[in-house]
């Protein structure tokens, strides 16, 4: 082989080997070198935990944000049969879909948009669409925040349930014999030994704080023209409504939670009066990243992979286990199982960052007791949510 055939042959060679690289840096003129390691740190901790290359990593993660747009097109047009849908890791890396009529028939339409999704689809039968188990679930705890009693819940996807967790069983059958609540077959009852606990009272590195009160900012935010920084809504609540400091010398003007009452959705923000505020969050203790992208709620994903960064506990993965899960007046929150067994986040997380690669994806609520006797999960709130119902749109430059 000539030297100049060579040296095209070890160019060709390194440029395939660059590839799902090059691919996600090609994908948006914004995407910079910094975007790409970052998203090289996600993979590396994907690999560990799947047993799989860093290549084969960065593929799952990509597909898994192309099995989000398929989740979100089947939510919103095929929402009369499509029972939900998960990824699945192991054995091998699949997508559950779940039909209650003409699952394959509806399938192959969609695999037509995405050809490259063939090969990892498998199609169940569902008794129920997911449409069907949220309507049965909202209507369950409006009935009950009515009558007084306190609950949370989740639509479980993989049995066609909703999860009612509640502190005493014998309540909620007390009420239903006495004819003021009707239970929906669809229901499951479980027993907790409490409520979602709320993170804000531990110190951590990076933080927002008030007396001695602890949370993690979250993400930077146009609220109309002005930069505001968010974080936890009961970390507002909790403090008064309060003004607080960012890393204990920066001033944060209080803005708005609709957390007020204890019952809106668990987020808040703040404006650092003469401070710029920028798309980057950390995530680790010596590096940060650039969010670049929004994560609409209908494409997260059970069995998504999701990555945090907290003061408390610093960062962790999980995979999403249940989008809706219903807490204190909202019905929207999601819910991140640990992979590792280990606790994902702690006091102090509260309000943390939600992401994968550079898209954010939500703002760390608290730890509910469904994984019992210690919390090893959380909940966090959908920041795509914050623009269609606050008008505060996330930084994504």
């Amino acid at each position: 082989m000539s030297r100049r055939k060579g040296i095209i042959f070890t160019i060709l060679i390194t440029l395939v080997l660059l590839l799902p690289i090059s691919l996600a840096s090609a994908s948006s003129a914004k995407v910079t070198y910094e975007s790409d390691q970052a998203l090289i740190r996600d993979a590396k901790v994907y690999a560990e935990y799947e047993n799989v290359s860093l290549t084969e990593a960065l593929e799952r993660l990509r597909l898994m944000d192309v099995i989000g747009d398929l989740h979100f097109d089947l939510l919103i047009e095929e929402a009369e049969t499509f029972g939900g849908g998960w990824i699945e890791h192991n054995p091998q890396f699949n997508f559950i879909v779940q039909f209650t009529r003409d699952g394959s028939d509806t399938t192959s339409r969609y695999l037509k948009k995405y050809p490259e999704l063939a090969s990892l689809i498998e199609i169940r039968d569902a008794n129920i669409s997911y449409q069907e188990l949220r309507e049965i679930q909202i209507k369950l705890m409006d009935d009950l925040e009515s009558i007084g009693i306190l609950a949370e819940s989740e639509p479980d996807i993989k049995t066609g349930k909703v999860k009612l967790y509640v502190l005493n069983q014998d309540v909620v059958k007390d009420i239903v014999e006495k004819g003021e609540l009707t239970l929906s077959k669809y229901v499951e009852i479980i027993v907790i030994p409490r409520m979602t606990e709320l993170y804000t009272d531990v110190i951590g590195g990076h933080e927002v704080s008030y007396d001695t009160e602890i949370a993690t900012t979250g993400f930077g935010a146009l609220d109309g023209n002005n930069e505001v920084i968010t974080t936890a809504g009961h970390f507002a609540y909790h403090t008064g409504l309060s003004d607080a400091e960012y890393d204990g010398s920066i001033d944060l003007d209080f803005v708005y939670t609709p957390f007020y009452s204890g019952t809106g959705a668990d987020i808040a923000w703040y404006d650092p009066i003469g401070y710029d505020v920028t798309n980057r969050i950390q995530d680790s203790s010596s590096t940060t990243r650039g969010m670049l992208w929004i994560e609409s709620y209908g494409s997260i994903t059970p069995g998504d992979y999701i990555y945090k960064y907290g003061v408390d506990t610093g960062s962790s993965v999980g995979q999403v286990a249940t989008v809706g899960y219903y807490q204190d007046g909202y019905s929207d929150y999601v819910r991140v199982n640990s992979i590792s067994g280990n606790p994902l986040a702690d006091h102090g997380d509260s309000g943390a960052p939600c992401y994968r690669g550079y898209t954010a994806i939500g703002s760390l609520v608290g730890a509910p007791y469904v994984t019992n006797p210690d919390p090893d999960d959380y909940l966090f709130y959908s920041v795509d949510k914050l623009s269609d119902e606050y008008g505060i749109n996330v930084l994504t430059e």
